[in-house]
């Protein structure tokens, strides 16, 4: 038996450098929550620049309309991150540009990098969602051959996962700089826990570098329900997929709590979405089982 969502009724939609010197916290989240709404000029605008932008760099000729969907989600506080793993070899000037046509005095987005991944962040928005113990009420713990389900609260690796992020944001991204590198994470987690977290995943896979090897070789032998959530753009008229993650089989002995997690989200989605309908139209949620061969980590 697989997660059963309630999918949410239709709407009808209308036509690197950081100086290593001390700095002052910015409080990103009071900043974020008095924003001036994004208007459907804007992302008129944004989309224009960035149709510009595509034409003198080629890592961006073919993707510019999906990059434009994952902007405007950041925009309308759909997303407080977005990963740029579609763009290929993007070169520094390139990322550059796009952050001066996305950022004015209204909003300061930023670049994110870690090893070889590039996140687009709201830091405001990120600071948010980090401070929102309840936003992530579950984590996934890969042990033996299966996965082991806990509460956040237990995780003392991904608290401090959390914490050593907030601090990075809160203080890297001050005085106009958009560009900074997040060193190791202190608690040794992996590369799939960071993600998981900037992203804003419900579920989070909470596991140490070490024991990544072992736990994809787990996961091989355990299958999963793939949640997907769609939202189609009323302004590149795209039919996309907004957010998808994964969860273990062995999580839907606990499908009642499973359930209001990821209900949870689609409902704090689709009140975002509704409050800029002129860019967004239906939100649908589907889910599909997958084998663990199929899910990556």
């Amino acid at each position: 038996m697989g997660l059963a969502i309630d999918h949410p009724s239709p709407r009808t939609s209308t036509s690197r450098e950081k100086s290593g010197r001390q700095v002052r916290l910015m409080d990103h989240s009071s900043a974020s929550k008095h924003g001036v709404r994004f208007s459907h000029e804007d992302a008129d605008h944004l989309c224009a620049q960035i149709r510009d932008l595509s034409r003198a760099h080629h890592a961006l000729r073919k993707c510019w309309a999906r990059l434009v969907y994952d902007l405007l989600a950041v925009a309308s506080k759909l997303r407080p991150a977005v990963l740029l793993d579609y763009v290929g070899s993007m070169t520094r000037e390139s990322l550059e540009q796009i952050m001066y046509c996305i950022n004015d005095k209204r909003r300061h987005w930023c670049v994110m990098f870690h090893v070889d991944a590039w996140f687009i962040v709201d830091p405001g928005e990120l600071c948010r969602k980090l401070k929102a113990e309840n936003d992530r009420a579950l984590v996934v713990c890969t042990k033996g051959n299966g996965c082991n389900l806990v509460e956040e609260k237990h995780s003392e690796d991904f608290l401090k996962l959390r914490k050593q992020v907030l601090w990075f944001v809160q203080s890297s991204f001050v005085g106009g700089n958009y560009f900074a590198d997040f060193p190791a994470p202190e608690s040794n987690l992996s590369m799939v826990t960071l993600t998981g977290l900037l992203l804003d995943y419900p579920i989070i896979y909470n596991i140490g570098k070490i024991e990544l090897p072992s736990a994809r070789a787990a996961h091989l032998n355990c299958s999963f329900d793939l949640v997907n959530i769609e939202l189609d753009s009323n302004i590149v008229q795209l039919h996309c997929q907004l957010l998808c993650f994964s969860v273990p089989k062995v999580m839907v002995s606990r499908e009642s709590k499973v359930n209001n997690l990821i209900e949870g989200l689609v409902s704090r989605l689709k009140s975002s979405a509704d409050e800029h309908q002129d860019l967004w139209g239906d939100i649908r949620t589907n889910v599909t089982q997958a084998p663990g061969h199929s899910v990556a980590l």
